[in-house]
């Protein structure tokens, strides 16, 4: 990608961490602005429009880049959402009482209904590897407020966005929805394109979600953006009482290898943390997304299996040879306990592959396409 031009006319809002910040400190740097914004909003005798000023279009125009990444591309923590108090941002953004623009206040609810699912990030490893580099940093120095904090307009960047018609990152390529990050610290990093936010899809739906296996997407963070799966690293996508919506088998991973067994139709899969308990007669911690499978058992909803490329050799077998792919609909039918290396209780749930779907052997000789394969080794190139 070549250097971003700052006079460039389409050049896009994106997010992009400053010398020196992590995501923690980035977020404690965001809360400030947000809860300024929420106030305004609250003050403002127009209860129909924000308020029309310099400050708060700033913060509007930041907001609009910030929550798509914050949504899709920030890693979560327990440790991240104390010290930033991220939470009791996003719940002002989604309060009636702070009257703030409704297209935001409605992003905030669904990102904090998804961090809330997920436990703010409690069992955030990285077991499913998505393949892409975490959002690095600006290399300009940002400008600082007098209290010390940041600019509003230091907090993102401008990047070029991809021509519609690129073969591979256009409107019909496999990295549709993505848009090259600047940076000089890594050859290549991508973020979602704020401008396609609307054009996501929902994941928190039961069954294909109008998706046919063999669907392939070269990154688990675009099969996100396609609505396979609901987040960008962990393998399971649920809610305790609902039930799993998509589970991931990494071919990558060799966390669970001596644990996990997939044979295509027939997969074991071990929940997490299974070999860290030491106790043999209990299970010390059970995650949403473990209770997830559970719920899964009991009512007997289908759950979406995605495979990724990988090494794993129990696991290549079924593994696509580059990206990650929808192998179909399973049913979770039962679990079992069984013992770890330290003697540890763990638990390990059998999915079966759902009848009256496209074969899996046909869905691994045809998914990922020689097209797919040939525009996959060539992402990096870039636009």
């Amino acid at each position: 990608m070549s250097e971003v031009k700052q006079d460039e006319p389409d050049l896009v809002a994106i997010v992009a961490l400053p010398p020196g910040h992590t995501t923690a400190s980035y977020l404690k740097e965001a809360v400030p602005k947000i809860t300024r914004l929420a106030v305004k909003c609250k003050n403002n005798k127009d209860d129909k429009h924000p308020p029309e000023n310099a400050e708060v279009h700033g913060y509007l125009t930041f907001l609009g880049t910030f929550l798509p990444w914050l949504e899709t591309d920030a890693i979560m923590t327990p440790s991240i959402r104390t010290t930033s108090k991220i939470d009791k941002a996003l719940e002002l953004l989604f309060d009636p009482v702070y009257r703030c623009p409704p297209e935001i206040a409605v992003q905030a609810k669904r990102i904090y209904d998804k961090f809330e699912d997920e436990q703010w990030g409690r069992d955030n490893s990285p077991e499913v590897d998505d393949s892409s580099p975490p959002t690095s940093p600006s290399t300009e120095a940002p400008g600082r407020t007098a209290a010390g904090g940041l600019h509003t307009a230091d907090m993102y960047r401008l990047a070029r966005p991809p021509p519609p018609d690129h073969p591979i990152w256009g409107a019909k390529g496999i990295m549709h929805g993505f848009i090259i990050q600047p940076s000089a610290h890594r050859r290549f990093n991508y973020v979602l394109d704020p401008r396609c936010e609307a054009e996501k899809r929902p994941f928190k739906v039961f069954g294909h979600n109008g998706l046919e296996p063999g669907a392939w997407w070269p990154y688990q963070k675009v099969a996100l953006f396609h609505g396979a799966h609901g987040h960008s690293m962990a393998g399971i996508s649920g809610h305790p009482e609902r039930g799993a919506w998509s589970v991931v088998v990494s071919g990558s991973s060799t966390k669970y290898e001596d644990l996990d067994s997939d044979v295509g139709d027939t997969i074991w899969y071990s929940s997490d943390h299974s070999h860290d308990n030491v106790d043999p007669v209990r299970i010390i911690y059970r995650s949403n997304m473990t209770q997830s499978l559970h719920t899964s058992i009991a009512n007997g909803n289908p759950v979406r299996v995605l495979r990724s490329s990988g090494y794993a050799s129990s696991k290549a077998a079924y593994a696509p040879a580059c990206g990650i792919r929808y192998d179909g609909l399973y049913s979770v039918v039962k679990v079992v306990e069984r013992k770890n290396a330290r003697g540890g209780l763990y638990e390990q749930f059998q999915l079966v592959r759902r009848p009256d779907q496209k074969p899996l052997d046909e869905v691994c000789r045809s998914s990922p396409t020689r097209k797919q394969a040939s525009d996959y080794a060539k992402i990096q190139e870039g636009y």
